[in-house]
């Protein structure tokens, strides 16, 4: 025999639905997160595996491929995190005007991000302004 269709039993469905629809999202996020972390772990071993390599054989093909990449790859205000292996890798001439431009490009960062987080506590737009 089918169920009684009252408010209180659809109250109740509906309720219960709300319920397994916050469960599923809860689970989705904690797997995405997990699959994350695996990913993010995977990338600092092969990081670190990679550059190791480069330092243990400076004169390789490998080396000079890997400077080349974090030279096209890694964004100017970032390279500062690689200067000890710029500097191990290249000679100082090349070395030196590339970390040099790269913390000019660290500073105009810092300033920009202060600049926005300044804009955002005066509670203004500072593009809005800009534009004006």
């Amino acid at each position: 025999m089918p169920r009684r269709l009252d408010p209180d039993t659809i109250k109740k469905l509906e309720q219960r639905k709300a319920k397994a629809d916050r469960d599923l999202r809860h689970a989705l996020a904690i797997l995405s997160k997990r699959e994350h972390a695996i990913d993010t772990r995977r990338k600092i071993i092969s990081g670190a595996l990679c550059e190791t390599h480069a330092l243990a054989n400076q004169r390789s093909e490998f080396a000079a491929v890997y400077v080349r990449l974090l030279k096209e790859y890694a964004r100017p205000e970032d390279r500062w995190l690689f200067g000890d292996t710029f500097r191990a890798l290249l000679p100082s001439a090349e070395a030196d005007p590339l970390l040099a431009e790269g913390e000019a490009a660290r500073a105009a960062a810092d300033k920009a991000r202060a600049e926005k987080r300044a804009g955002k506590r005066k509670g203004g737009d500072p593009l809005a302004e800009a534009a004006e």
